[in-house]
Parts: structure tokens; sequence; C-alpha cells
């Protein structure tokens, strides 16, 4: 499919921003839920609905076995660090980690979906087609107001309500400090859209000249997993963008108070032990030997 597939796989999984209680039903239906997804995208046939069923079954069996545990350390080894006060080196240790969490979903959800695209018909490309267009005039709708001003007070909010999913509400010097910095992260918005539209007609023309799986498999291994074919000013300003989220973060975490703190802690524990309940894992979650060391001041 296109970059959504992986990231619609991963958010199911994670859930950022759900409610808790919610993890655990999520999780045991994800299978239904990608199926559903996937033929919102391409509408299935009878025959591939039923193939289709069977092939995100065993999607969400790999992923029990495989990648769930790693998932679950990397929300324990963000709890253990937002226990102590965040810094800089933490962090990009933490996203590395997250690198690699996103990268194995990356190479995951690839299997079921070179499956599906080496079955589409020519007027299921053709469908798939229209629903990239449908999705990209979401996008533009929703990131490329033409308003400079709007626009920019839209992506300060979109930072404010990720935040205060976790936190509950910021204070009025918390939301100064995240406009003044969100401010100064370049916006990656017309990049991303440019990268994501020139994928998505390669995907397509790959489909309609009859790529066989492996053809089908590089190149999705090189999107997905790799985000080859990013021009550099893209590449440049997700690095800048991923440095200003550290730098915000950190600065955030020292304005947090003990309610604020001891809600994302809460939230995070209850994540953690849903997806854990959710994938049955047996033995304790413990953090991997290569995880960010811990500092040895925790915050009073």
């Amino acid at each position: 499919m296109i970059r959504a597939w992986r990231s619609y796989a991963l958010a199911l999984l994670v859930l950022v921003g759900a409610a808790c209680s919610t993890t655990e039903l999520v999780y045991d239906n994800a299978d239904w839920l990608l199926y559903r997804w996937v033929d919102g995208m391409v509408d299935a046939r009878n025959g591939q609905s039923t193939a289709w069923r069977a092939l995100m079954r065993e999607a969400m069996d790999r992923h029990r076995r495989e990648l769930l545990r790693p998932l679950v350390q990397l929300i324990l080894g963000f709890e253990e660090m937002l226990r102590r006060r965040l810094d800089e080196p933490q962090l990009s240790c933490w996203l590395a980690a997250a690198d690699r969490v996103y990268r194995a979903h990356a190479e995951w959800a690839g299997v079921p979906a070179v499956e599906v695209l080496a079955g589409l018909a020519p007027d299921q490309v053709a469908y798939l087609d229209r629903q990239f267009e449908e999705r990209d005039t979401e996008y533009a709708d929703g990131f490329l107001d033409p308003d400079a001003r709007r626009r920019e007070r839209r992506r300060v909010e979109r930072y404010v309500d990720r935040i205060e999913r976790w936190t509950g509400d910021l204070s009025t010097e918390q939301l100064r400090l995240v406009e003044a910095m969100v401010g100064g992260l370049p916006d990656l918005a017309d990049d991303w859209f440019g990268y994501r539209q020139r994928q998505q007609q390669r995907l397509l023309e790959l489909l309609r000249s009859g790529a066989d799986r492996e053809a089908l498999r590089h190149f999705l291994r090189a999107w997905w997993v790799d985000l080859a074919g990013r021009e550099a000013p893209l590449v440049s300003k997700s690095q800048r963008v991923r440095q200003g989220v550290i730098a915000l973060l950190v600065n955030l975490d020292g304005t947090l108070s003990q309610t604020q703190r001891a809600r994302a802690l809460d939230r995070l524990a209850e994540l953690r032990a849903e997806l854990t309940a959710a994938g049955d894992l047996t033995g304790p979650v413990l953090l991997a030997a290569a995880d960010c060391p811990p500092k040895d001041v925790e915050t009073p």
C-alpha cells in the first residue's frame, strides 16, 4: 500500500493518546481493523476478503511473537526516563531505539502489503489511485493551509494536543514555551507531501506495469524502512525537527508539575500493562542491556 499502511498499523499497536482501557480490545481485533483499512483502500473482492483476513491474522500472530515485547520495552524505557529529569543524551538514545522498533514494524507491514498489492486487478489499482487522491486532499486540507499564520497556529496546536494527551492541560507558561520552540522548527509539510506523492506514483507505476513480488518488496522496503528517495531539504529539515523536539521535551520536562508527571507516568504504565496483557507476554518485561543508562538523580 502506502507509507500510511505501516503508520496505521503501528498506530493501532501503540495507540498513542487512546484510552488505555481500550488498548487490549483494539490489539485483539487489530487483524480485523487492518483488513477493514486495506479493504477501504483497494476494494477487496469476495475471494480476496477471505485470504486477506487470514493474512492479517498471520501478521498479528507474528507481531505477538516478535515485535510486541520490543514495543513494550520501548514504553518502559520512556517511563524510566520520565521518572527522572529528561536530558538530551538519554532522549537521543531512546529515539535511536525507537527507530529500530519502527524499522522492524515497517519490515513487518511489508509482508502482507506485498501479498495484497501483487494480487490487485487493474480496476483495483485505479481504485487505489483515487484513494491516494482523496487522502492527499485530506492531507492538504489539514497541513497545507495557504494562510501562513493560521497554518502555523494549527501546527502549534497539534504539538500541544499530543503533549496534553499525556500530561493533561498545560499552563500558560508551558503553552508559551511550546509555541516559541515549535515556532523555531522547520515546517516539513510541503516537503513531506511532495515526497509522499512521488512515492505513491512510483508504486502505481509498478502496479500498472505488472511488477512481481520481488520488485514490490524491494520498493516497499526502500520506501517504508529506509525512507529512500527523500530530497536533501527534507532530510535536513527532518534532522533539525528531531533535535528540536528533543530540546522541547527536555525544556518542558523541567516545567512539569508533580500532577502532570504522575499523569503521564500513569498513562504510560497503563498502556504498557494493556499491551503486555494483550500479547500474553510471559515473564517480566525488562529493559534490554543496550538500553540507555538511567541518570543517578531522580526528580523530587
